[in-house]
Formats: structure tokens, C-alpha cells, sequence
């Protein structure tokens, strides 16, 4: 099921499936990836309730391990819609069978996107409905199509934080595993712009932690551009497919990492891993924004 939501001259398109929102248009022009499975078939998946790989392929909740896919499930599953109006539209996955299978806790995931003049904004909500401590990951995977900057190549962008940053920037082994001296070290020392290339990119994603910005700007050679504010995510991934020169490029704001490769695997002790005890709830959003 396609839900359309319109405000003004902007309207985003959201499917059941992940609660994915696969198109934002403002004036006619497409901001969102196409999900060409030629380079990469997402659009804007939800990453929960983990980011990234897991060690071995498993998650450890209280000691006992639980088989794990790449970010979680939410992306490939169905959700239902809770509630809707001509900007707005919220659809809601609850624990079944199956996630139990793999995340053992009574939860409900509420996703909210809304549009505004100039932009749409992501809502997550989690609820434990567990009587015990539940502990997740969670985060965005936005794919955003550089046509409208009037160049299909990475070359030449850039990326301009709010602030003077001196962040750590991550990559991951040949797992994507994160080992802390696994740096960039000259990417964010002291500035507020990276000039991006396609080699950039040659170790896969960037991953920014520590981040005093509270947005950034996705900038192409000619000026146009959007803008994230990923507010109280702690992480901000960057990712385009290695050494494909793909023409588009993802702003991804993150409440966890990758595993650590000398980790226990035991959730909780992810970095930036979120714990909720029984009946607790925890509320982020992000805003992407057309310049």
C-alpha cells in the first residue's frame, strides 16, 4: 500500500512495506533515490532494531543469541496504517511471531513522516510493551538523487557541517566491523566542509561520531543543495556504493554503530545502543530540508 502526502508545492510518497518513504518532490523535482537496483534498491529503509552487521551474524540479548540480518527488520516488514491526513502519515509495526524469532521483546514502532513547504521530517517512536529492559538500535538510510544539482557524479559535492568539527570518522574493516583505529584522520580535523570524490568512498561508508552540528548540507558544484538536521542522533553515516561513481549519495543519522570487532555481541553494549526499561518510550526525528 502507497500512502501520498501533499503540502503546498512538496508531496512524498510512503509505502506499508518498511515504512519507507521512496519519493519527495518539491516543485516537480525528485530528491529521493529511484532505488535502481543497478546500484543499490532501497530508497529511505528504516534501520531497526539493529545498524549494520551484526558480529557472526547474531544478536545477544541477556545471554542468549538470536540470528541477525544486515539492519534489522522493519525495512522488509508490513506496517499498518495508524494514522493519516493530507501532510502527514504514521504506520505502525508491532512484535509477532517472527520478529520475536529474532528480537525477543513486545514493542511497538511508530513511524510519522510529515511534509512541509520545503521539506519532510521522520519521526521514530518505540515503545516497550515488555515487562523487562529492551535494548535497540535504530536509524535512517536516506538516499538522496544528485540529479537536481545538475551533476549524476559524487565529485565536486560537499558537505558543510553547521560547525567547526573536529568528529571522528570511522570506516569498517572488510566487514563493515568498526575498530577504533580504523580512522580518517585528516577528513574532520579542525573544519566544517569535506570536499567528497568518488574515492572517498573507497572504503565504504563514512562514520561520523561526536558531531557538535546539529545539520549538514549536501552541496553540489553548482550551489543546490539540501540540508539534514539529524538533532539528537549521536552517529552520521555517508555512504554511496564503493568505486561505482553511483549517482546519488545517503545521509544516514544514527542511535548506533556497527559491531565493534571485540565486542560480546551482546546488544546492550553496542555503541549508542538505546535501553528502555518496561513501559518506556524513546522519540527521534530528523528533517531534510531543499535549499
Amino acid at each position: 500500500m502507497q500512502y501520498t502526502i501533499r503540502y503546498g508545492t512538496a508531496q512524498a510518497v510512503v509505502t506499508s512495506r518498511g515504512a519507507e518513504l521512496i519519493s519527495f518532490q518539491k516543485d516537480g523535482q525528485e530528491y529521493v533515490w529511484t532505488g535502481d537496483p543497478t546500484y543499490w534498491s532501497g530508497h529511505n529503509p528504516i534501520l531497526f532494531p539493529a545498524v549494520c552487521r551484526a558480529k557472526n551474524n547474531v544478536l545477544v540479548f541477556d545471554g542468549v543469541a538470536y540470528p541477525f540480518e544486515k539492519h534489522g527488520f522493519a525495512r522488509k516488514s508490513e506496517f499498518a496504517l495508524a494514522a493519516q491526513g493530507e501532510d502527514f502519515v504514521s504506520l505502525v509495526l508491532c512484535d509477532n511471531e517472527q520478529t520475536r524469532s529474532v528480537f525477543p521483546f513486545h514493542f511497538k514502532l511508530t513511524v510519522t513522516h510529515r511534509v512541509t513547504q520545503d521539506s519532510f521530517i521522520t519521526n521514530y517512536r518505540v515503545d516497550n510493551l515488555d515487562e523487562r529492559e529492551m535494548s535497540f538500535l535504530i536509524g535512517g538510510h536516506t538516499g538522496i538523487l544528485l540529479d537536481f544539482g545538475g551533476c549524476r557524479s559524487i565529485e565536486g559535492w560537499q558537505l558543510k557541517f553547521e560547525q567547526i568539527e573536529h568528529a571522528d570518522v570511522y570506516y569498517g574493516d572488510e566487514n563493515l566491523f568498526i575498530q577504533r583505529h580504523l580512522k580518517y584522520a585528516d577528513i574532520l580535523n579542525g573544519n566544517d566542509t569535506v570536499a567528497l570524490t568518488c574515492q572517498t568512498f573507497d572504503r565504504d561508508a563514512l562514520m561520523i561520531e561526536g558531531l557538535k552540528s546539529k545539520w549538514v548540507r549536501l552541496i553540489s558544484p553548482s550551489g543546490k543543495g539540501v540540508e539534514m538536521d539529524f538533532g539528537d542522533f549521536p552517529v552520521l553515516g555517508v555512504w554511496t556504493p564503493p568505486k561505482q561513481d553511483a549517482p546519488f549519495v545517503c545521509l544516514e543519522p544514527w542511535h548506533g554503530m556497527p559491531s565493534l570487532a571485540d565486542e560480546s555481541g551482546e546488544m546492550r553494549e553496542r555503541p549508542h545502543a538505546i535501553v528502555l526499561g518496561a513501559g518506556e518510550s524513546k522519540e527521534l526525528s530528523y528533517r531534510l530540508r531543499v535549499l
